[in-house]
């Protein structure tokens, strides 16, 4: 655990249950966990994964190399039009992430063999 996770988790305003919840479910990954660019970062062997990220409407997962995961229930999402490998999962609810938990673990682990395996970001 980030210590500066844990500063940015108490001085939220909104979505902190859910953080909470989504850092709980990396926390038992591979991953580990950092502070990059304002907000929790999860790593692999120095290379960066997934980041959290909270937004007026929702919060969400930013998977970096997203478009290179299996998403058969196409259930990521292409974050703008110009996102060329990021995809996100967005949440709104405590119990969504609850209810994508497995996926969630599911798309971690796939993405350190993606990593692991040196398959590069698909554009």
């Amino acid at each position: 655990m980030n210590p500066k996770v844990d500063t940015y988790i108490s001085g939220l305003k909104n979505w902190k249950e859910e953080i909470e919840l989504l850092r709980e479910i990396l926390l038992t990954t591979e991953l580990e966990e950092d502070f990059k660019w304002s907000r929790p970062c999860y790593t692999y062997n120095g290379k960066n994964i997934l980041g959290i990220a909270t937004l007026k409407e929702h919060c969400a997962l930013n998977i970096f190399n997203g478009a290179s995961l299996s998403d058969p229930n196409q259930i990521l999402i292409i974050p703008g039009e110009h996102s060329q490998s990021a995809r996100w999962m967005k949440f709104e609810k405590k119990a969504a992430i609850n209810k994508h938990a497995k996926i969630i673990k599911a798309f971690v682990k796939e993405a350190i063999e993606l990593e692991a395996n040196g398959v590069k970001k698909q554009r």
